[in-house]
């Protein structure tokens, strides 16, 4: 009898130990965050929605230069924001043609695109681009980017490029100017609730000195122009920034520092002199 009970003990604590080395593995992966590919697979039916309203918002584009929508900014609940400063995000912009392909860097580009279209582009990468094994938090960015609740799209209208004579801008040289169209639409509504258009010059009193780039410093008058079409760019998304928050409302704030043009040259130019 005393046999018997010790056998019943034994296998009620084999019992438990494998309950043990059974669950120890299955609730440590329960406890660690979800991997890119199966993020990825999760979020990518909701994303393609998103794609389809982008290509809705397409068709709802009024024809160039076309009456403007002004709103009431107290009818803008919530208030649009776009604050790379605080990393606080309400509000994706993109440029009229990555409306059809959010993947897209099109010719005339700002450089700015918030969490909602890098997620877009994550989620359209081919598995092999995708560290399946890589654990850094893209299930947390697409819920921030499926948070978006208001879209704004630029349209170009016109742009003349910069045109140099020298490494030294005078009032003989021609800054260029842009000239662009700014729709704010709601999500999932896909209604305009603010437009208007703008245009930014860049006079030679803005130019940067080229002097004292430092090393690697630029090979040719196209890397001169390269630069200059930098700052007009870089004048045409500040005045962006600016025009959103004063007609429609909300805090824009942009990374003031993002290169668009002349990256490649790895040159880090001086501040834009006002």
């Amino acid at each position: 009898m005393p046999e018997r009970g010790f056998d019943m003990r034994r296998t009620i604590i084999l019992g438990f130990l494998v309950c043990c080395l059974i669950a120890i593995p299955v609730v440590t992966i329960a406890l660690l965050p979800e991997t890119n590919g199966s993020a990825v697979a999760r979020y990518s039916p909701k994303l393609d929605l998103i794609r389809t309203q982008f290509q809705g918002i397409s068709r709802k584009l009024p024809p160039a230069g076309g009456p403007h929508v002004v709103p009431k900014i107290d009818e803008m609940v919530p208030a649009p924001v776009f604050d790379y400063n605080a990393k606080e995000y309400n509000t994706e912009i993109l440029m009229e043609e990555q409306l059809l392909d959010p993947s897209k860097w099109p010719d005339y580009y700002l450089g700015i695109n918030g969490p909602l279209i890098g997620s877009l582009r994550r989620a359209s990468l081919e598995p092999s681009h995708v560290r399946l094994g890589n654990r850094d938090g893209w299930a947390k960015d697409f819920e921030e980017a499926l948070r978006i609740s208001y879209l704004v799209v630029v349209r170009l209208c016109h742009e003349r490029k910069p045109t140099i004579l020298g490494t030294h801008f005078t009032a003989k040289d021609d800054g260029g100017s842009a000239e662009i169209e700014v729709f704010l639409f709601d999500l999932p509504g896909n209604d305009i609730r603010c437009s208007f258009m703008l245009k930014a010059n860049l006079e030679p009193s803005s130019f940067w000195s080229l002097t004292g780039l430092g090393q690697p410093n630029p090979d040719s008058d196209e890397d001169y122009e390269a630069i200059v079409l930098d700052s007009l760019r870089r004048e045409t998304r500040r005045i962006l920034g600016r025009e959103l928050q004063r007609v429609c409302g909300g805090r824009f704030r942009f990374d003031e520092y993002n290169l668009i043009v002349s990256r490649k040259l790895r040159i880090k130019p001086p501040e834009l002199v006002r």
